[in-house]
């Protein structure tokens, strides 16, 4: 709640991309080596974190890896 108040999100990118993964990643995934899995990495701004400036600042950012085989993607759009 207080984050929400002095620093809103304003906008979050987020990028999925097929990758193979280091062996130390694969090992905590509890893959193979060579599995395919999905890095997703995101990016939250808010205006609030800017306020100075007047422009969006980062606030979070993450990289995120899930194995191929146990990972789904979906959305839902409404017009």
């Amino acid at each position: 709640f207080y984050l929400n108040q002095v620093a809103p999100l304003s906008q979050a990118d987020h990028s999925v991309e097929a990758v193979v993964v280091e062996k130390d990643i694969a090992q905590a995934l509890l893959i193979k080596p060579k599995e395919p899995c999905l890095k997703i990495t995101r990016r939250t701004f808010s205006r609030g974190a800017g306020k100075a400036t007047g422009t969006s600042a980062v606030v979070s950012h993450a990289v995120l890896f899930h194995p191929g085989s146990r990972y789904r993607l979906g959305g839902h759009l409404e017009f």
